[in-house]
């Protein structure tokens, strides 16, 4: 492995020698196409080059769209409690088209998705307790976590009444 320079200041990588860095890269977490075509730009690869490494990583299934928009929103939704318009406008950054978007969105477990946002408005309730305004609070902090105003509004009602 080459060390010590930038990649730009290193010889040229062949491709076998690209493809196999892509494969670590690939294998090592779930990756968006467009993160797998950057890497391949800061590995040297180009052109024609560049779209056979993607042909061949994509058949072999280092990468997959639907499969990383999958995995992102289960784990922004579970470890850090996102709701799914927070979700959306993270995989829309990520250059997710928007059906594979709206199919992730989809594929989440509507009743872990509501104990989610009740246990965010439960945590928020319990620690502004003596604010006069803690209401208004909570609702302010599901909707910052992307949380839909109706469920917000919904939850805040059962959770103060």
């Amino acid at each position: 492995m080459r060390r010590g320079k930038k990649y730009s200041e290193q010889e040229p990588l062949t491709p076998d020698e690209i493809l196999s860095r892509m494969e670590r890269f690939c294998a090592w977490q779930e990756r968006a196409p467009a993160e797998v075509y950057k890497k391949l730009n800061e590995l040297g690869a180009a052109g024609e080059t560049a779209g056979m490494i993607l042909g061949i990583l994509r058949d072999d299934g280092y990468f997959d769209e639907q499969r990383f928009a999958s995995t992102y929103a289960r784990g922004k939704l579970r470890m850090n409690n996102w709701g799914k318009i927070k979700i959306r406008l993270a995989l829309r950054a990520k250059g997710i088209s928007p059906e594979v978007i709206s199919q992730a969105l989809s594929n989440l477990d509507e009743t872990e998705y509501l104990e989610i946002l009740g246990a965010v408005i439960r945590k928020k309730k319990a620690s502004c307790k003596d604010s006069a305004d803690s209401r208004h609070k909570t609702v302010e902090a599901a909707l910052r976590m992307g949380f839909e105003p109706e469920l917000v509004f919904s939850e805040v009602k059962n959770q103060f009444a």
